[in-house]
């Protein structure tokens, strides 16, 4: 029933249009694990509570590009581990991951599962974003005209 609720606050926050920072302080506040969202270029989607060290960002990204997942990184602050995004399939040099505190092995029953939802909703919170961004694209095509007399749609995305 716990994971349930979980699940359900997590969806909600997606389905709501709250964002990622709202989904990692779910997370955080379930089970005290903090999480960034980032890119294997090193970009940080969804920042952490302070910036990471270059060192520590080339090091995250080399175990998400290279390493099994789950990965565990010590960094400058501590242990982190690094883990997929959503599926492990596909493109890994478009993908995004989660690096979250602490060694995911230490990690309670609880917070292993609340992590890997948290991993399932940064998934879908991306393919709502990149779904608005085609529909925005689609719209501003070259050579896209109005109907005569019509006055544009107008689109509202959350």
């Amino acid at each position: 029933a716990v994971a349930r609720d979980r699940q359900r606050r997590l969806l909600s926050a997606v389905a709501e249009g709250q964002g990622l920072k709202a989904l990692l302080r779910i997370a955080a506040a379930e089970v005290g694990v903090h999480c960034r969202v980032m890119t294997p270029s090193g970009r940080e989607v969804a920042a952490g509570r302070a910036p990471l060290p270059a060192g520590d960002l080339d090091a995250l990204t080399r175990a998400f590009l290279l390493d099994p997942l789950p990965a565990v990184v010590t960094t400058s602050g501590g242990n982190l581990t690094v883990l997929p995004a959503g599926s492990r399939f596909g493109v890994q040099v478009s993908a995004w991951f989660l690096v979250g505190t602490g060694d995911h092995r230490t990690w309670s029953e609880d917070a292993r599962s609340t992590v890997d939802d948290l991993a399932s909703a940064v998934a879908l919170e991306r393919s709502r974003l990149e779904d608005g961004r085609r529909v925005e694209r689609r719209f501003r095509a070259p050579g896209r005209t109005r109907r005569r007399g019509k006055q544009p749609t107008k689109l509202v995305l959350g």
